[in-house]
């Protein structure tokens, strides 16, 4: 009996984990492998000039090239290391905000489990890559700025189950509202809009979630943050009169040479793809389906049945995977949308069915919804003031998306909570692998 239960002990350990490693493992390897092919004559080569030698242009929309430079010159100017070491810093970043997260919902998880989340969500960052411009630019600098700011609002929020009103000692207070000061300066030299959008989503966060010592917090992150803000523009221009110049400049050559910025162009942007995807509805509809049924399935299942509950899954994670890949590598902008929108569908499903669960009023659900629902505001924020179409721009955030899609699996009941975050887990990290499969076709 004893060594029956020691094997489904360390069968339920690795429902979760061996996905996860997997789809990292094979990221991680097609990366490596590719990192030195594929080059871009429009966004590649402008992200290449700025950073080789940033100091050589008076004005500036974005300030990225000041930032990546020294990663640059530290690679000896060669793109394929360049790139692998871009990966690895947006990665890196990931794990920090993975490992906030986590913190968060600890107690809604078994001890081990923490690790696959952290692990997942990193794999999950690599959804960055997905139209394979890969040379460290201002949209991976301000995803990695995002990761950060959100990593800071994450720590400073007390684990599920603990009261929001005890109090934090003020040092660590200090250093998460540091962070955040920090992830959002970043922001907001790599891409001003979403600062602007990402500062309301901070307030959101504060008002709903209710961090320990939250007028410290604050108090402390907006000092950081001018304190970040001050050192990059002396750093950049010497002085702020010069930077304000910069910035001026920037926006009146971007407004000759880029139409495409223009307010009807961005509205444009966000509206003509649901033409394209309202016609497709029916596929849509079939995954979603799809998708919905296996999680409630699992939601019944009894927790110890782990066997039966991967049988269900891999199948649907294998087939969504080969589905997206597919979508991905066709090449035609509506099946780009199409690979972008599974995960916003996964997260309907699952919010759905966090809602629909019984006893899902508890104040750690709340919370847990709560936090996931502003997390999926972030791949809008990300491409807030971009050219690109939204949805098209938008799916390489998506680990904001998936990151809400694993926290809400915390919210199922608690003898068939370690199902439903190991199928979370599995779907998220095998759709990475097919989208990075897709973007090299």
């Amino acid at each position: 009996m004893n060594l029956q239960m020691t094997r489904v002990e360390l069968l339920g350990r690795a429902q979760g984990l061996v996905p996860a490693l997997l789809g990292a493992s094979i990221c991680w390897i097609i990366l490596i492998w590719s990192m030195g092919k594929g080059y871009d004559f429009t966004d590649d080569a402008h992200y290449l000039v700025w950073i080789s030698n940033p100091h050589a242009y008076d004005w500036s929309v974005s300030e990225f090239g000041f930032l990546w430079n020294p990663i640059y010159r530290l690679v000896g100017g060669d793109i394929k290391i360049f790139r692998l070491a871009g990966a690895v810093i947006l990665s890196g970043n990931a794990a920090i905000f993975g490992w906030a997260l986590s913190g968060t919902v600890a107690p809604l998880l078994r001890r081990h489990d923490r690790l696959t989340f952290v692990l997942a969500i990193s794999t999950t960052s690599l959804w960055q890559f997905a139209y394979w411009i890969p040379t460290p630019g201002y949209n991976e600098l301000n995803l990695c700025g995002l990761l950060l700011f959100s990593a800071g609002l994450a720590f400073a929020v007390p684990a599920a189950g603990l009261p929001s009103s005890e109090r934090a000692s003020k040092l660590p207070t200090v250093a998460k509202a540091a962070l955040t000061g920090f992830g959002w300066c970043i922001v907001a030299f790599a891409k001003p809009p979403t600062a602007i959008l990402a500062f309301f989503i901070g307030v959101a966060w504060v008002i709903l979630l209710r961090p320990q010592r939250p007028i410290l917090f604050i108090f402390s992150a907006a000092l950081f943050a001018c304190a970040f803000a001050l050192a990059g523009i002396w750093a950049i221009d010497g002085e702020i009169q010069r930077f304000i110049q910069r910035k001026i400049m920037g926006l009146h050559m971007l407004g000759v040479h880029s139409p495409t910025h223009g307010a009807n162009a961005m509205w444009r942007a966000a509206i003509d793809p649901f033409v394209d995807l309202w016609s497709q509805r029916k596929r849509l509809s079939i995954i979603v389906a799809v998708i919905a049924s296996l999680l409630a399935v699992l939601l019944r299942l009894d927790g110890r049945r782990t066997w039966t509950a991967n049988l269900l899954t891999l199948p649907v994670a294998i087939a969504l995977s080969v589905k997206v890949e597919t979508w991905r590598a066709e090449g035609p902008l509506t099946e780009t949308y199409f690979a972008s929108l599974v995960v916003p569908a996964l997260l309907l499903i699952a919010l759905v069915l966090a809602l629909a669960l019984s006893g899902w009023r508890t104040e750690e659900r709340r919370r847990s919804v709560a936090m996931a629902c502003l997390l999926a505001l972030l791949p809008t924020t990300y491409s807030l003031g971009s050219g690109s179409l939204l949805i098209y721009h938008a799916g390489q955030a998506s680990i904001f998306l998936l990151s809400a899609f694993i926290v809400l699996a915390t919210t199922a009941p608690a003898n068939q909570r370690a199902q439903v975050f190991a199928a979370t887990v599995t779907l998220s990290s095998f759709v990475t692998v097919a989208l990075l499969v897709g973007a090299l076709a």
